[in-house]
């Protein structure tokens, strides 16, 4: 059995820079390992992407995408200072967890 980081629900806005330019999107899921984005339909698979939230750069990957939402995966797990500073932590309030 492949173990799979808890999953968190939220409702953040970050910028997602993508193929040379930046746009805005909402985190509707969050683990240590990967981001569900919300706004960023139509990335190719493999896209490399840095989620760009609280001042900090995270390299990430496109692993999947539909029409309207797409699946990011961190080119490195995020601890959860990372997170904090991130403004993505899984347990801060207002934070859901899935499952």
């Amino acid at each position: 059995m492949r173990y799979r980081p808890k999953r968190w629900d939220t409702e953040t806005e970050v910028t997602l820079r993508a193929e040379g330019r930046d746009r805005i999107v909402t985190v509707v899921s969050v683990s240590s390992t990967g981001l569900r984005v919300r706004g960023a339909g139509g990335l190719p698979k493999g896209a490399a992407v840095s989620v760009m939230a609280g001042g900090a750069e995270l390299p990430a990957r496109v692993i999947w995408t539909s029409a309207e939402a797409a699946g990011l995966e961190f080119d490195r797990p995020l601890t959860r200072q990372a997170m904090d500073r991130a403004g993505l932590r899984a347990d801060r309030p207002g934070a859901a967890p899935q499952g």
